[in-house]
């Protein structure tokens, strides 16, 4: 499922090239265990970092803005990353749980979704300003997190097993289903100028795979579905 979100009446400056601060991907790339824990590969996940800055500078996103990339070593030494990822991860489930599966304009007659449609989302006044004290030349910031782990050979089998097992003693028509490697993340892009949510898309499915040229192509495509700027 995907949510989507727009800040009604919402464009990109037209004067200039909006400059847009890249803060440093959250990713986490790794494997998924037989007894069901996340495990951390260091190299897969550099190499999705890597992935996710090629794929945005060279694709529609990198067309439409101006982007500027936090680096590792900045990321390491900030002094509001951390505050900043924690206000994101609780601005994004805020929007999911209120605009599911899309808040752009809807096919006329259709209001399914139109509170959360005209709803207004912000990071705060707080944190704004010490964004703005750090990264005040930037007009925006883009927060990306995104979330993979994908099954060893161990966990597949286990899956197998335990599914097997499963059905042999449910009762008969019982659909017997097991957990799948998580892929899901959010991104989203907030105008410094006052704070605002301008835009984000959230997926707890994603496709493509971020270790990969081919693959990060797909899922940057996914998770900046109708970023502002990339559609006609």
């Amino acid at each position: 499922a995907a949510a989507n979100y727009l800040k009604p009446g919402f464009t990109l400056p037209t004067g200039h090239k909006a400059r847009v601060l890249v803060l440093y991907p959250d990713l986490f790339v790794g494997s998924l265990n037989s007894k069901g824990e996340h495990i951390l590969n260091p190299q897969w996940t550099a190499a999705a970092q890597d992935n996710v800055r090629w794929a945005l500078a060279t694709g529609p996103v990198g067309k439409a803005v101006d982007l500027q990339f936090m680096t590792a070593d900045e990321a390491a030494g900030s002094l509001v990353l951390a505050d900043a990822r924690e206000a994101f991860k609780w601005r994004a489930t805020d929007i999911i749980m209120q605009a599911p599966q899309g808040t752009f304009p809807l096919p006329e007659g259709q209001t399914k979704y139109k509170k959360a449609r005209n709803q207004s989302y912000s990071i705060g006044p707080s944190l704004l300003a010490r964004i703005r004290a750090i990264h005040g030349k930037s007009d925006f910031v883009l927060f990306i997190a995104m979330h993979d782990a994908y099954a060893t050979a161990g966990q597949k089998l286990s899956s197998i097993l335990g599914a097997t097992a499963t059905g042999m003693t449910a009762p008969r028509g019982t659909l017997v289903m097991r957990d799948l490697p998580p892929h899901h993340g959010n991104a989203m892009l907030v105008d410094l100028r006052d704070g605002s949510i301008v835009w984000m898309h959230g997926d707890g499915a994603f496709g493509g795979d971020p270790r990969e040229k081919d693959g990060v192509v797909e899922r940057m495509g996914q998770a900046f579905d109708r970023f502002p700027g990339t559609r006609p």
